[in-house]
């Protein structure tokens, strides 16, 4: 095992700050983009097959 400096766990865990702070962050940005990239077709079909399904259940 290595010792390592406070400084240099100082340093190390300032650089990863930011990131672990702004992840969900990031995370939700990247899914609204995924969700605006998906085409109409792919929208409309998702919502005409939850209605299909749920008329199928009901007779």
């Amino acid at each position: 095992m290595t010792k390592t400096s406070f400084r240099s766990e100082f340093v190390t865990a300032a650089r990863e700050a930011p990131r672990l702070f702004f992840a969900p962050l990031v995370g939700a940005i990247q899914a609204v983009r995924k969700e605006a990239r998906r085409t109409p077709t792919e929208q409309n079909k998702e919502k005409q097959d939850s209605l299909h399904g749920f008329r199928k259940q009901r007779s």
